[in-house]
């Protein structure tokens, strides 16, 4: 996928927005921090700009979403609800990104599912020794 050489510069300035409200909710100490919300935040920023000249979210710690922002990330839409309207849309990307995510769900399910079998069964010797 090639990017238009205009959004270097808006992927700069959101990528940056993002290191620094991150920054100032670490602070100086270490500390965990859930990852999933700042990148779907980041992502609708990202593409609210570069696509369509909006910004959806100041992506600052303390400030209230925005209403588009706040549906999505109220799940609005259920999965189920979101797979039809994927299924509906005739565009070949959208369904060929569907079969990747569905080839590593159903993958990392058999990893899991075989994994529990063999923990069920006694059967420890059969589990891939994993990095912890």
């Amino acid at each position: 996928m090639l990017v238009n050489a205009s959004s270097v510069p808006i992927f700069y300035g959101v990528t940056h927005r993002l290191r620094d409200s991150i920054s100032k909710k670490v602070g100086n100490a270490p500390q965990e921090i859930d990852v999933v919300p700042w990148m779907a935040r980041t992502a609708l920023e990202l593409i609210g700009q570069s696509g369509f000249g909006h910004s959806f979210d100041t992506l600052a710690e303390d400030v209230a979403h925005g209403s588009y922002g706040a549906a999505i990330n109220a799940n609005a839409v259920t999965p189920k609800m979101r797979r039809f309207i994927v299924d509906l849309l005739p565009w070949k990307s959208l369904h060929d990104v569907r079969d990747i995510v569905d080839t590593i769900y159903n993958a990392s399910l058999n990893i899991f599912e075989s994994d529990k079998r063999a923990l069920l069964d006694g059967d420890e010797a059969d589990l891939p020794q994993r990095q912890t």
